[in-house]
């Protein structure tokens, strides 16, 4: 009991010789918040550059398979025309129309062409005058250079491919064919006789049957007809010969 006493005494002399002490309180240290919203900027600016990039490289790709732009040219939009067909065309270089050729006269007509003949010399069974064709599909007047005699009724051949019109003139007997260039808008060749309208156009050919005869049968002259091969851009002929 004395021991316990004795060591209570113990205990109040030492709280009396140490006074109290403040308390430590270990607090810790909080999160640095600058630190967390400047690494989260951090990454979302990785990011979009990441994006960015991938955008940029699809688009360079896509267009390096886009096909390179036509070049320009300066030719301009008739001659580019022209140069894909073949086929020539007959448009007058003129404004010319069927109408502004008061005193013309129909001499013959097909399906593609009609053909008039307009300042007419004297007047006389022989006409003689100038030459207008008029194209029914284009609807365009070429006008010939030249004069020309016809005879006779007048049938009108063309080739088909807009070049080239024969006027077959005269009576039963004989016809002269009269040849016309639509592209050079003149005369070609000198007129020749034919014995039919049959007429096969090949290249810059007509190949026909000409009115050569005999003149030394014992009983009569008669006809000899050959086939010739006619130029029509040079004008020469070439008979029973290979083209």
């Amino acid at each position: 009991m004395e021991n316990q006493i004795n060591s209570s005494d113990q205990s109040i002399n030492q709280i009396d010789q140490f006074p109290d002490k403040p308390t430590e309180i270990k607090i810790k240290s909080k999160i640095n918040f600058w630190m967390v919203s400047t690494a989260i900027l951090t990454l979302l600016f990785i990011i979009m550059i990441g994006v960015f990039a991938s955008n940029y490289f699809k688009t360079k790709n896509s267009q390096s398979y886009l096909p390179s732009p036509t070049p320009e040219t300066n030719q301009p939009p008739a001659a580019i025309k022209q140069e894909l067909t073949s086929i020539p065309t007959t448009t007058p270089t003129t404004n010319v129309k069927l109408e502004d050729f008061i005193n013309k006269e129909l001499l013959g007509e097909n399906n593609n062409y009609s053909v008039y003949l307009i300042n007419q010399k004297g007047d006389t069974p022989e006409k003689i005058g100038e030459i207008i064709v008029y194209d029914k599909k284009n609807q365009a007047v070429i006008k010939i250079t030249g004069t020309v005699s016809i005879f006779g009724a007048t049938i009108v051949i063309d080739d088909n491919k807009g070049e080239y019109v024969l006027l077959s003139t005269g009576t039963n007997v004989s016809r002269t064919i009269i040849p016309l260039s639509l592209v050079k808008e003149n005369l070609v060749a000198t007129n020749f006789c034919a014995t039919s309208l049959d007429f096969l156009f090949y290249k810059d050919y007509v190949i026909y049957g000409n009115c050569d005869t005999f003149q030394n049968r014992p009983w009569a002259a008669g006809e000899a007809a050959s086939l010739i091969a006619l130029n029509l851009k040079t004008g020469q002929d070439k008979k029973n010969t290979k083209i």
